[in-house]
């Protein structure tokens, strides 16, 4: 079976981003898988411009978030 394509995204959390215990607020992981996908399908050949001029975009119908540690 062939291996699934990956792609790593790496973050810099930025202060406003967290919570009043200094964890990333649960909402902005959203926002970070927003702009992983548009990385990763630049990544695969597919920036923004080339996906609207194709006529497509991007869209997350659903979201399956599993919180191992706090970032």
């Amino acid at each position: 079976m062939p291996q699934p394509l990956t792609h790593e995204r790496e973050f810099r959390i930025r202060h406003y981003e967290c919570d009043a215990c200094g964890h990333v607020n649960n909402a902005v992981y959203l926002a970070y898988l927003e702009e992983a996908s548009f990385a990763v399908a630049e990544a695969f050949g597919w920036p923004l411009r080339r996906m609207m001029d194709a006529g497509f975009a991007i869209v997350a119908r659903h979201y399956h978030i599993e919180y191992k540690q706090p970032a």
